[in-house]
């Protein structure tokens, strides 16, 4: 070899393009085993440990969700059984309350209607006889009362008109 290609000759050039030095493959390989030796002794354990309590906490929540689910299937059944309650609780007092608006309106017309004699009920034109029934809310008495004249003018009417034919 010539001075001038030793000169020449670049230092990081290796044996091979793609492979370190076999002394770098061998230290490098030993440090990459002690390193890993170390993890696996020291660091092993711990991560196990973790694991394991990961574990735990995953099933203790699970069982605790599950716990809070029947809690609340349950709770949701008395709901709607209250619910049902409510409902039926709330046609009957309304059933009662309608009933006894019936009566009260009843008694109050009864009540206006025997203060008005029906003498004068015939006297007075129909017109007031509306607004007075608006006033007093004896509109079902006024109602017959007006049913019956109107009756008796017709049966009159057709008598006359039959009286002429004849």
């Amino acid at each position: 070899m010539s001075l001038f290609s030793i000169l020449a000759a670049d230092p990081a050039e290796t044996h091979h393009w793609l492979l370190p030095e076999t002394a770098e493959i061998i230290y490098g390989g030993i440090a990459s085993v002690l390193v890993i030796g170390a993890l696996v002794k020291f660091a092993g354990p711990q991560f196990a440990k973790f694991l394991n309590a990961r574990t735990e906490r995953i099933q203790k929540e699970l069982d605790a969700s599950a716990s809070d689910l029947a809690t609340a299937q349950t709770d949701a059944a008395g709901i709607r059984q209250a619910l049902g309650d409510i409902a039926g609780e709330r046609a009957r007092l309304l059933a009662d309350a309608n009933t006894q608006a019936a009566a009260v309106l009843t008694d109050g017309r009864a009540r206006s209607l025997s203060k008005l004699p029906n003498s004068k009920l015939v006297q007075l034109p129909t017109s007031k006889l509306l607004l007075l029934a608006v006033a007093t809310n004896c509109a079902p008495k006024l109602v017959a009362l007006l049913q019956s004249l109107s009756t008796h003018c017709c049966h009159r009417f057709l008598m006359v008109q039959l009286s002429n034919l004849l």
